[in-house]
């Protein structure tokens, strides 16, 4: 092993120089033993020696080497050949040997760098692995927990896709749910964006933005049943920070905004899991905002049971025969959680919604339909026809929601430091109208839209510069929706 070491720390042509040297010492020794002494075992060692530090067929050329050479030395000895087939035979005996045991060298040395190299994996998975758990490990540790404060926990516990707690009592089919709603996302062969509404421990959310190429946008926030819920998904956010696309509008849910969210935002899939019901004798207006917020929508109300009341019954059924009326269709079912033994239906509603009725949150509704959406599960567009412009723009949607919206809505994540970041990411004074309300929020990151806007002209409209950037900065700040509105027609659009 102490000459493997030396050797292995040598060029190629030094080893092979000390090969051929052993190899001529033992050729001597052969010539001097006579060739009745057999010592052909003895060059087993340069070959060796080549096969593990030069390569393989560097071991067959030294086998043919020392074939040789043993032949030499007992012709030299003073044997005589009396039978050449004979003698052929046995030189290709030797040779054979010679090259079965550079086989088997060459073969050991493969899988031991074989095992070296899967241990150092496996330190190396291990030490990783033990890393990610205490990271996730924190991270759980700055969650709050809202069952010690004896509220229900409905979703497991997700943190960059590990579930780190389940969910509290009978509220164990998150998986099953969740294989039912991937039935709808696995349709979509292109970018998509989805509102998960009361998206309490955003299980769903974080679940999709992980596995597709979607923008998830829930709304949660802190309400007299669960008065922590909005705090938890706001922590959570912060905790699955491997996620890119994840947006959080932190709100109790109103009938009023979702009425106002559905007439400005278009959506791919809407998630409304056991939230209609809790609006009481407003189910129905509630029931209408969602399905005018996008193309497919999940909805799962829970059926009649005799622990509610016979009002909750009536409104429960009520729901359902309007969905039914709706035409919706049965996605699936999942075990209620109250009951054992009943099932509550999860229903799927296709829309075809075309168009917007405000371009942004507090924009006057249009009276003329000036844009027109087209959306399938391959391809979404968006197409303006401004007043007084023959010339129409198609452009493909932007997955996410209008950055006004996300000021508007009491958006929480991401943070508005990091929406400042974003925004100077995308200065850009070749657009001629960088405003606000020209601006997707996906996560992380913003996005123009509205480019080349035909209303403005091409050399005229609000363009990026130091001023109207400060201008922005100073609206992302703000935090009361009455004084962003006032900015935005007061300060932002003044600015030239």
């Amino acid at each position: 092993m102490y000459l493997l070491d030396y050797l292995g720390k040598k060029q190629k042509h030094f080893i092979w120089a000390i090969a051929l040297l052993l190899n001529l010492i033992i050729g001597v020794i052969n010539y001097l033993t006579g060739y009745e002494v057999r010592v052909e075992v003895f060059y087993l060692l340069p070959i060796g020696i080549l096969c593990w530090l030069v390569s393989r067929n560097a071991g067959i050329i030294m086998s043919i080497i020392s074939t040789g050479t043993t032949l030499t030395a007992n012709l030299f000895a003073g044997q005589v050949i009396q039978n050449y087939w004979i003698e052929s035979w046995n030189f290709i005996v030797h040779f054979s040997i010679f090259v079965i045991v550079v086989y088997l060298i060459s073969s050991a040395k493969i899988i031991l760098e074989n095992n070296k190299a899967l241990t150092s994996k496996l330190h190396m998975s291990i030490f990783s692995n033990f890393r990610s758990n205490f990271a996730i490990f924190n991270k759980k540790q700055n969650i709050i927990d809202i069952t010690k404060y004896g509220y229900e926990q409905y979703q497991d516990i997700i943190v960059n896709n590990v579930v780190v707690k389940n969910a509290s009592g009978n509220h164990r089919d998150n998986e099953t749910r969740y294989n039912i709603i991937r039935k709808v996302l696995d349709k979509y062969s292109r970018p998509l964006d989805m509102l998960d509404i009361g998206a309490s421990q955003g299980y769903y959310s974080f679940r999709a933005a992980h596995d597709y190429d979607c923008v998830c946008v829930m709304i949660e926030g802190d309400n007299p049943e669960y008065p922590m819920v909005g705090k938890q998904l706001l922590d959570l956010c912060h905790a699955n920070d491997s996620l890119e696309n994840i947006i959080l509008l932190n709100k109790r849910v109103t009938p009023d905004d979702l009425q106002r969210l559905s007439e400005c935002e278009y959506f791919d899939v809407v998630l409304a899991l056991n939230i209609i019901h809790w609006f009481g004798s407003q189910w129905k207006e509630v029931t209408d905002a969602i399905l005018n917020m996008g193309s497919n929508i999940i909805v799962e109300t829970p059926p009649q049971e005799h622990l509610a009341s016979q009002e909750e019954n009536f409104i429960r059924k009520s729901i359902e025969k309007y969905l039914v009326f709706k035409n919706a269709k049965i996605l699936g079912e999942v075990p209620r959680h109250t009951s054992g033994g009943k099932m509550a239906t999860i229903y799927l509603i296709e829309t075809s919604k075309t168009k917007i009725e405000r371009k942004f949150w507090f924009h006057p509704k249009n009276i003329d339909d000036h844009h027109t959406i087209v959306s399938s599960y391959r391809l979404k567009t968006i197409t303006k026809k401004p007043p007084r412009v023959s010339h129409l723009q198609p452009d493909n949607w932007k997955p996410g929601i209008n950055l006004v919206t996300f000021l508007m809505y009491s958006g929480a994540y991401p943070s508005r430091e990091r929406i400042k970041d974003a925004l100077e990411r995308i200065q850009d004074c070749n657009h001629n109208d960088w405003t606000v309300n020209n601006m997707i929020l996906q996560g992380n990151k913003l996005t123009l839209i509205d480019w080349n806007d035909q209303m403005h002209g091409s050399d005229g409209g609000r363009r990026c510069s130091s001023k109207v950037l400060k201008a922005h900065l100073k609206l992302i700040s703000l935090r009361n929706p009455t004084k962003i509105e006032s900015y935005f027609w007061n300060r932002l659009t003044k600015i030239s």
